[in-house]
């Protein structure tokens, strides 16, 4: 009921009285208070003071005429009852629904003089009203500010104050305003009456300000409302509203002074969600005392102290403290493409959760908006919700130690349990190229450029799987976005997918590792190439530290022992140096074997002897015949030139001949030249 032009005392919240009824139709008692509005016998609607103005048919605000229709929807042509005992029309008098109403503010009361002690941050009491009108309790203090029979605000003891009508402040006539909407002036209690002071001011408290980011804990369940939560720019009854970072669901105060988290707006405008927490001294979630209650799948309510939510400090809303860096994801039964690495996204979540890349490609594990970790092939997976794997029912527990199986997907909404499936964490060294070994890759039916030695290319990754490059070459080996290792050479190969050889599925397992029969590519199409293999370079042939090189021929500028140049490779391939000469036996760009009679001539892929398309083998073991640069640029072959493995005696003859051969070891790292 509002009456702008008085009389004040009539004014406020109505309920109506189940089990009463005058003249056939309902009967409203106003809350905390003695009015009642009720009908007559003529058909009109009165507002009075007692159940004695309702027999004696008077009141102060009548409504002539209701046609059986409720006050509130009966029409505007109140009258009100003037200091004549006439009724005269009212156009500012209403009677509505007060369900409309909005929330009440948060009020602050400022004293010049305080010594009653009354002033500070008056809260909303929930469900409570007094003659009609909402009640506030100081936060940290006894008193109330309510409304009085006579139409006064009153700051006041509720249990000494309230029914003496007596309190420490007053504002008369308030007209069914608000405290802090009044227009008067407010007075203070003092000897012999009320004495004006207009130092007293009563306003809407500012909405606190609350942490930029909260976090949200969940053990028990429901998982969707888990994890971090953002300060969002709007409010909801005069209290700050936060939302999930990445996500639907809101932490927002509710109309009842309880703090509750839904998952949509619709379930923060209809005031309905998962988690609520009553909280009637206006404390923000992390401040506030008390347990959470969850609501079941049957709609009912339980108490469950193992909610909590905390404040999250700027470095934990960079890097939570509970995500680890880096992720494996292993897949012994596929799909490949989803294995690999992922490495943790700064300041990035999904529905409240942190969120992982795979290293070198765009896929994507993250927590989803039914409570589940996914695996997305695409960005769009993750708008659209679904993933190749998942672990239903997270309730805010990492990935690495989320309890549950995870599943793969069968689509259409189908999912197959698979226990194989695991994420556990992953450390990297800095240097780590010494974590995973050497590779040989070994074509006995070409190309011979592709073979040799590979090495872990450090801080690179491909598809969540590390990449190897020829050690002194650019080929490189790598996996496909479909989860196939790859052998290419050019960087635009390797972003087109696109290479020579092809292991199909490699389920996580290296190179080396994997099971299956490389294919290779023949004028553009995939055969299987049996022979060909990659395999620990720890394990292989080791090269021989000295070569003999005899030829017949006139000049003897290629012929000698070559001594092997420990720890350096050209194009994966060893490197020997002529012991007594700067002549060098090289693999060049094109998988030939050539002698060059200096640096330059091996950097510039030139030389004087060639053994063409060695397909990984050594100079001793290669197959076919060498061949000579004779004028013009133009090669012949010299079925003469022969290349062996120096013999220890041989070895012995020419150190007596003062020809100088190094101890060989094996080099415990690999210098690119």
């Amino acid at each position: 009921v509002r009456l702008p032009n008085g009389p004040s005392g009539y004014v406020g919240d109505y309920e109506i009285e189940r089990d009463q009824c005058c003249h056939g139709l309902p009967v409203w008692l106003q809350k905390g208070g003695l009015c009642q509005l009720h009908a007559t016998s003529h058909g009109s609607w009165v507002l009075g003071r007692s159940s004695i103005a309702m027999e004696a048919k008077g009141g102060a605000l009548l409504l002539r005429n209701h046609a059986d229709k409720m006050p509130h929807m009966a029409g505007d042509n109140w009258e009100r009852c003037d200091a004549q005992r006439n009724w005269v029309h009212d156009p500012d008098a209403r009677v509505t629904d007060s369900s409309m109403f909005h929330a009440l503010p948060v009020l602050s009361v400022s004293l010049e003089q305080d010594s009653s002690m009354c002033g500070g941050t008056y809260v909303l009491v929930p469900d409570r009203r007094i003659n009609g009108l909402p009640v506030w309790r100081q936060r940290e203090g006894r008193w109330h500010l309510y409304g009085s029979a006579s139409g006064n605000w009153l700051v006041g003891k509720l249990s000494v104050d309230t029914q003496a009508k007596r309190g420490a402040l007053l504002l008369k006539d308030h007209r069914g305003h608000l405290p802090h909407e009044c227009m008067g002036t407010w007075e203070r209690a003092a000897p012999g009456g009320w004495q004006p002071d207009s130092g007293i001011i009563v306003a809407e408290a500012p909405v606190p300000r609350g942490p930029p980011v909260l976090h949200v804990h969940v053990p028990n369940g429901p998982s969707l409302c888990a994890g971090d939560y953002a300060l969002d720019p709007h409010q909801t009854n005069y209290m700050p509203v936060w939302r999930q970072m990445g996500g639907s669901c809101h932490l927002f105060a509710g109309k009842h002074s309880h703090w509750m988290i839904g998952q949509t707006i619709e379930d923060l405008e209809k005031d309905r969600g998962f988690l609520t927490l009553s909280c009637k001294d206006g404390r923000l979630p992390h401040e506030a005392t008390g347990f959470w209650q969850r609501c079941d799948a049957a709609g009912q309510w339980h108490i469950d102290a193992n909610i909590a939510v905390s404040v999250r400090t700027d470095t934990d809303v960079e890097t939570p403290p509970e995500a680890m860096q880096f992720l494996r994801v292993l897949l012994p039964n596929g799909p490949s493409w989803c294995v690999g690495h992922y490495e943790l996204l700064p300041n990035k979540r999904a529905n409240g959760m942190p969120m992982w890349q795979q290293r070198g490609a765009e896929r994507l594990l993250f927590g989803g908006k039914h409570g589940s970790w996914l695996i997305g092939n695409t960005s769009s997976d993750l708008e659209a919700d679904r993933g190749a794997i998942r672990l239903k029912d997270h309730r805010g527990i990492m990935p690495q130690v989320a309890a549950g199986t995870w599943e793969c997907s069968l689509g259409a909404a189908k999912w197959r349990a698979d226990s194989d499936i695991a994420v556990t964490g992953a450390m990297f060294d800095s240097d780590e190229k010494d974590v995973l070994p050497l590779l040989t890759v070994l074509l006995p039916t070409g190309p011979s450029e592709c073979s040799g030695s590979y090495s872990r290319k450090p801080s690179c990754w491909l598809h969540g799987m590390p990449i190897w490059q020829q050690v002194g070459g650019n080929w490189q080996i790598y996996t496909d976005r479909s989860g196939n290792w790859m052998l290419g050479k050019s960087p635009d190969q390797v972003q087109a997918n696109m290479g020579i050889l092809e292991l199909k599925d490699h389920r996580g397992r290296m190179p080396h590792d994997a099971t299956g029969v490389w294919n290779k590519t023949v004028e553009g199409k995939w055969q299987v190439c049996p022979e060909a293999s990659v395999t620990d370079g720890e394990k292989s042939e080791e090269p021989p530290s000295l070569l003999h090189v005899r030829t017949q021929a006139p000049s003897t500028e290629e012929c000698g022992d070559y001594a092997l140049e420990h720890g350096t490779l050209i194009h994966g391939m060893p490197l020997w140096k002529r012991t007594d000469a700067d002549n060098l036996l090289y693999a060049d760009s094109h998988g030939n074997w050539m002698i060059a009679l200096s640096s330059e001539e091996m950097t510039s892929d030139v030389g004087i002897l060639t053994l063409a398309d060695h397909r990984g083998m050594m100079p001793h073991r290669a197959a076919g015949a060498w061949e000579r640069c004779v004028s013009n640029g133009c090669w012949q072959k010299d079925p003469d030139v022969t290349v062996k493995r120096a013999l220890d005696t041989e070895v012995n003859n020419r150190q007596r001949n003062s020809l100088r051969c190094c101890s060989v070891q094996r080099a415990a790292h690999v210098v690119v030249r």
